[in-house]
């Protein structure tokens, strides 16, 4: 039954992330399988990598998520593993939607890379089927959780004029040593992207869906190119070592790096251009009261 229900989230998070208005086709960042390490407890988590103070972590070099059983409501008895009764798939789902959007994380804002992952793994699900008509309720009872179960209870959101510019290293930065930060940023992204789904325009998640296309035109030069890297590492007459580098004839050369994408302001340009999109005219001001707005009506302080 574990086996199964393991196995049956990770395909309808396949399936929801390939039918979402997100312009994305998941796939493996190489091979032919996605790749995923299951702890039975959190010392050998850690031991593996696993980021202090996480429920799971998606390493995009090593191309695997981690994740220990505790986090997913698993608990040994006797000589096996069986599901407690708060057997829970967010962390895993949020950790699968990492992976499987493993070529667009280098292009996305953290708090959109975060806020989407928020989303997913809070929509209601169950026997392998996720509700997106009751993406309300999934919200509802995330908040209902926090009151609950947390200490502190539900975090005070993230200012949204510096969420919009915090850098990946600072996210990075925060998670590694102000836990309060950090609950306060995954609030507040799966709070922007449930808004820029549900509640934005006319509800229907226009502008988000036109932001994920305009993402994508990066993101499919990167899979492009790691095709064609595969490709020359097949070769008969290049080696690849067991950390990942290659060896190969100096009279042959591996496919260009797209510079322009990987390295220096170009690609913080892009983040900022491709933003305009989902500002669509109003100014940031503009956005973040219409934001507060919608989220009065929930009674949401943002």
């Amino acid at each position: 039954s574990l086996a199964r229900e393991v196995g049956r989230s990770f395909e309808a998070t396949y399936e929801l992330l390939r039918v979402l208005p997100w312009h994305i086709q998941p796939r493996p960042a190489e091979g032919a399988h996605f790749r995923a390490s299951l702890f039975k407890d959190m010392e050998s988590y850690a031991q593996a990598g696993g980021l202090p103070g996480s429920a799971g972590s998606y390493f995009t070099q090593r191309r695997r998520f981690l994740v220990p059983f505790e986090s997913l409501g698993i608990r040994e008895v006797g000589s096996a593993y069986r599901m407690d009764a708060d057997f829970d798939t967010h962390v895993l789902v949020h950790e699968l939607t990492h992976q499987m959007m493993h070529f667009w994380l280098g292009y996305l804002p953290q708090w959109v890379v975060e806020g989407m992952a928020e989303y997913t793994g809070n929509l209601p699900l169950k026997n392998g089927r996720f509700r997106l008509s009751e993406a309300k309720n999934g919200l509802k009872e995330y908040l209902d959780f926090r009151k609950r179960r947390m200490p502190g209870g539900v975090p005070e959101p993230y200012p949204l004029d510096k969420l919009f510019a915090i850098s990946s290293e600072e996210w990075t930065r925060i998670m590694a040593t102000d836990n309060n930060r950090t609950q306060r940023l995954y609030l507040t992204s799966y709070l922007m992207i449930y808004y820029f789904m549900h509640l934005d325009g006319q509800g229907d998640g226009a502008r988000f869906s036109r932001y994920m296309r305009a993402s994508a035109e990066p993101v499919r030069r990167v899979e492009a190119h790691e095709k064609a890297l595969a490709e020359f590492k097949r070769r008969p007459d290049v080696k690849t070592n067991p950390d990942g580098s290659f060896v190969y004839p100096r009279d042959v050369q591996p496919p260009a790096l797209p510079r322009d994408l990987f390295f220096g302001a170009s690609r913080e340009q892009l983040l900022k251009q491709n933003l305009q999109v989902l500002l669509d005219g109003r100014t940031e001001a503009e956005l973040m009261e219409q934001v507060r707005a919608a989220y009065r009506a929930h009674q949401i302080k943002m």
